[in-house]
């Protein structure tokens, strides 16, 4: 083996780049998301409270064993 001297390492998620990303809700799906958001943990970030969930380990858990990937919302 040799190194190859052109090769730059690249990978899909990295650099981690952090984007803005509306989420457009009306507002049923607003007062939903109030009702269930952990406001306790997030405290008045939104955009965290959004994301939390799905970004927890349990969350992560719950996606990958879905259904084709959808979320499970039942509680084991």
């Amino acid at each position: 083996m040799r190194r190859d001297p052109a090769y730059k390492a690249e990978f899909p998620n990295t650099p981690i780049v952090v984007s803005e990303l509306p989420v457009p809700l009306d507002a049923e799906e607003f007062a939903m998301f109030n009702a269930v958001k952990r406001s306790d943990i997030y405290g008045d970030d939104d955009a965290a409270a959004l994301r939390g969930p799905a970004g927890s380990p349990g969350g992560r858990k719950r996606f990958l064993q879905a259904h084709a990937g959808a979320p499970s919302i039942e509680s084991k």
